[in-house]
């Protein structure tokens, strides 16, 4: 028989699906100020898992799906009614900074004092003749 459309105003295609879901993913983290390992800590989940829904490498479980929510603070409905919208959110994330953040403030970053073999070997000893 096969699966009936009862509503065709909201049929979401599977590829149409990831997308949606991945780009709906990306906008609650950033709203909540998140990064990817803070919430998947929160959610329960790898952090490479939520990278990995993040870019839609993968169709999210069912699983998946449930923990992220919770996480969000949303329920279910609220949101796949959110990835199945065509309509435009009403709050939009702040801006993705680039680049990696510095781990200390107080050196640039890649600026380290590097010592090298030479500086730690003390005198050179070198033998005559």
């Amino acid at each position: 028989m096969g699966w009936v459309n009862l509503n065709p105003r909201f049929r979401v295609e599977l590829d149409d699906f990831q997308t949606r879901f991945a780009k709906v993913l990306l906008r609650h983290r950033l709203l909540l100020r998140l990064n990817q390992e803070e919430l998947a800590e929160k959610a329960g989940l790898h952090r490479t898992h939520v990278s990995i829904l993040e870019r839609k490498r993968q169709v999210p479980s069912m699983v998946a799906v449930l923990k992220i929510a919770s996480a969000i603070g949303v329920t279910l409905t609220e949101l796949f009614r959110e990835v199945e919208s065509d309509q435009r959110p009403g709050e939009e994330p702040p801006a993705i900074p680039k680049g990696r953040p510095r781990k200390d403030k107080g050196t640039p970053a890649g600026l380290e004092k590097v010592q090298t073999k030479k500086n730690n070997a003390g005198p050179s000893k070198r033998r005559s003749g």
